[in-house]
């Protein structure tokens, strides 16, 4: 309902904004080719108005939804999010490539990319105060330690993890 009251008044950078987060919505939803699509339609719209962290988020949508489908061209997409969001100072916005692009990365059985996305990730979350983006790093790194063989450690961090109070769900 929003996008339709959007879509009757000139387009403009809530317009963008509102796809972007139509595009993220389908992408948790597992609609891939929805969150291309809408993804693409905030990035359409954005570059008449240059809203960066909007550009961000999008391109981490798109990204993600491509590279979820095994589509490596996603993680261009996903890599000028993150260059985006770094130097915007974006700091949700680079926490959410470090979580999607990690998790794509160890679903495509690259693990040494992976393992340096972790590390860079955690460090940055850690250093921003983003302690739900942390720990779900740190649960992204036990599953790649799980990945490698490596179970004892898979489990260590896991454990590390699950005794935490007050994480969320995921």
């Amino acid at each position: 309902q929003a996008i339709a009251v959007l879509e009757n008044e000139a387009p403009s950078s809530e317009t963008a904004k509102a796809y972007a987060l139509r595009a993220q919505f389908f992408m948790l939803q597992d609609c891939m080719a929805e969150a291309v699509e809408w993804g693409l339609k905030a990035l359409e719209v954005e570059d008449r108005f240059s809203d960066q962290e909007t550009r961000a988020h999008a391109l981490n949508s798109v990204g993600s939804a491509k590279l979820f489908r095994g589509d490596r061209e996603g993680e261009t997409y996903l890599r000028e999010s993150l260059r985006i969001s770094l130097e915007g100072r974006f700091h949700e916005q680079a926490a959410r490539v470090y979580t999607n692009l990690s998790e794509c990365l160890i679903e495509l059985r690259d693990l040494d990319g992976a393992e340096r996305l972790l590390l860079e990730g955690i460090a940055f979350d850690t250093e921003h105060d983003l302690d739900s983006w942390t720990y779900y790093l740190i649960g992204r790194k036990a599953q790649l330690r799980f990945e490698q063989d490596r179970y004892d450690e898979a489990v260590a961090i896991a454990r590390d993890v699950l005794s935490r109070e007050n994480q969320t769900l995921l």
